[in-house]
């Protein structure tokens, strides 16, 4: 009963000691050594629990502080924004480097993180995955800025690929239901989507540049035209700088095909009147000069129908030498005929 009584005592005298050490000091304390049992102890010794002094403001301050480059403070907050962060000392002091919101949002050098991962710095690359089996240099995925100017940012992805003796660089899939209804008919697998910082449709910058260590090959223009080895589409809707190979190109919308030339008023020009203009201009009448195509190209619609219309005057041009040879023979026939009768 004594000894019952005694350890009563004792644990009320410790209790009662303990609070009002709490009271005064408001953090439990362990200060023992490297080699000595520990108290209370979180990575590593000189460990205590704050309640917020030394210009912490969270309820709940774990920290190992006592090297000057190693220190790390782990912080439960309970104040209007609850979360977890972390600092880590360097020489000038602490400094947050990760912070936990309530709402599941995890910044990493900001205390506000806006989204659910949240990443700010200083550096060139914010962002990098790689492979453990191959070197960090020799493949990963970068999210960097693509200028060495900290004074600005150009938001860049970089994809180093290693895979010997395989032309893959950055691989890039989207996987959608293979379905396109007629609500969908700006839309695709793999969207690239150029705009304006308003969200509105581009009107004067270009839309998407495909270069090859920075020499444009190919651009698309606010307007909708595409130009191939240029960037300056002169206002047509493709502008090619070199030649090209198709296997079949179809042009539509042409009004006034020549087929009027066997219209039975046509004026079928004389090939007298041909001769003359070709021997005076040195190009068929209708038909671009060297110089004209030279300066300005030539409409390959617009070229058909003026050759076909050409061709077809060629035809009617047969058709009434065909006549004449037709009526010449009859002629010679009958004069033969009259010969043979004498």
């Amino acid at each position: 009963m004594k000894k019952i009584l005694f350890l009563s005592l004792l644990v009320l005298t410790f209790t009662n000691r303990l609070s009002a050490q709490l009271d005064s000091l408001k953090y439990v304390l362990n200060r023992t050594g490297p080699t000595q049992a520990a108290n209370f102890n979180v990575a590593g010794f000189g460990a205590f629990v704050h309640d917020g002094s030394n210009n912490f403001s969270g309820t709940l301050l774990l920290q190992n502080a006592t090297a000057p480059n190693g220190g790390v403070n782990m912080q439960l907050t309970g104040d209007a924004t609850p979360g977890f962060a972390t600092w880590m000392r360097d020489a000038t002091g602490f400094k947050e480097r990760m912070r936990l919101l309530w709402n599941g949002n995890l910044g990493l050098g900001t205390t506000v993180p806006s989204a659910r991962l949240h990443v700010n710095g200083d550096s060139l690359v914010f962002f990098k995955v790689t492979q453990s089996n191959i070197a960090a240099t020799d493949a990963y995925l970068h999210i960097r800025n693509a200028t060495s100017n900290l004074a600005y940012y150009i938001p860049n992805i970089i994809g180093r690929t290693s895979m010997p003796g395989r032309a893959y660089g950055l691989y890039i899939t989207g996987e959608a239901e293979d379905v396109l209804p007629v609500s969908d008919n700006s839309i695709a697998a793999v969207i690239l989507d150029g705009r304006t910082k308003t969200a509105t449709r581009l009107q004067t910058n270009n839309v998407l540049a495909i270069n090859s260590a920075g020499a444009n090959l190919i651009m698309v223009k606010a307007d909708g035209s595409l130009g191939i080895g240029t960037s300056d589409t002169k206002g047509y809707k493709l502008a090619v700088n070199g030649s090209g190979v198709f296997t079949k190109v179809v042009v539509k919308a042409y009004n006034n095909w020549p087929d009027f030339v066997f219209k039975p008023d046509y004026q079928l020009p004389s090939l007298t009147a041909v001769a003359q203009y070709v021997t005076k201009h040195e190009h068929l009448p209708g038909i671009p000069s060297a110089g004209e195509v030279e300066k300005e190209g030539i409409d390959v619609g617009e070229m058909n129908k003026k050759l076909l219309q050409k061709i077809e005057e060629h035809m009617l041009y047969m058709i009434e030498m065909n006549n004449q040879i037709m009526t010449l023979k009859k002629e010679v026939q009958e004069l033969k005929e009259k010969t043979v009768t004498k």
